[in-house]
């Protein structure tokens, strides 16, 4: 995911994300974006977006805090 990024016009609309191997295409892994800006920031079904709800669950505290609480942007 990416996410509240300013994003470069470097990141093609029609191709944002690169395949893994010949067999495994972008469309089936799980990228998504929220909130980002610029002008490489993706529109239309090239780009998935998550919704509000989703992005609550992807957070810094979340994937980083662990189980010492560890509050990784303070």
């Amino acid at each position: 995911m990416v996410r509240d990024t300013d994003l470069d016009y470097m990141i093609k609309e029609t191709q944002p994300w690169t395949d893994m191997m010949p067999d495994y295409h972008w469309q089936q892994a799980r990228f998504r974006e929220y909130h980002n800006t610029g002008k490489g920031a993706g529109v239309g079904a090239n780009a998935p977006k998550l919704t509000d709800a989703e992005a609550a669950d992807y957070t810094a505290q979340k994937y980083l805090a662990g189980t010492d609480g560890w509050n990784p942007v303070r």
